[in-house]
């Protein structure tokens, strides 16, 4: 019992930091028209070479292997930040926020049915996915179409992705006080 305690701490160690992680890109993503697109494409380039490195850290410690999806995800983070370090490259991505927004809602709306038809968590948790889900996909159909929304793409991304996070750590929190109430 003591191996499967340990492994579920690893797991949360892992999804803590995940989370953590993401609330530190969305805080660089909403401060970023003040640091200027190039000093902001450094910025991101280091830190998502140094999130990559955690999450490499993460799979020799919790999996001693490098192939796992952790590993993969540091190897992308590692990737990404080589090609961030290239200001051009951040044009491309702030193009791509209103997709990624519009898919993103649209994906939590869709888990927000599923919550309710399958019964799989309380009708509130399942009111509060539709309600981020909408939200996120109306700010994407809004980044997307009115032109004053398209200044501040990386603001509203950045917000999105520090509400997942919380709601992340909150989830986790609150799951894990459940199990221990059991």
């Amino acid at each position: 019992m003591s191996e499967t305690k340990k492994k579920v701490s690893k797991n949360d160690l892992s999804l803590i930091i995940r989370y953590c992680v993401t609330a530190v890109v969305g805080v660089l993503f909403c401060i970023s028209p003040a640091l200027g697109e190039t000093s902001l494409s450094v910025l991101l380039g280091i830190g998502f070479i140094v999130i990559g490195a955690v999450f490499l850290c993460i799979s020799l410690i919790a999996e001693k292997s490098l192939i796992s999806l952790n590993a993969f995800i540091g190897y992308f983070a590692v990737a990404f930040g080589i090609l961030c370090i290239d200001a051009n490259i951040m044009y491309i991505v702030f193009s791509y926020v209103p997709y990624l927004l519009i898919t993103a809602g649209a994906g939590i709306m869709l888990d927000g049915v599923l919550s309710i038809a399958l019964k799989t968590s309380s009708k509130s948790v399942a009111l509060l996915k539709l309600l981020l889900g909408g939200v996120i996909l109306a700010l994407g159909i809004c980044l997307l179409t009115v032109d004053k929304f398209k200044d501040y793409a990386s603001v509203v991304l950045g917000v999105i992705l520090i509400i997942l996070a919380l709601y992340g750590l909150i989830s986790l929190f609150s799951k894990n006080k459940r199990l221990k109430a059991e």
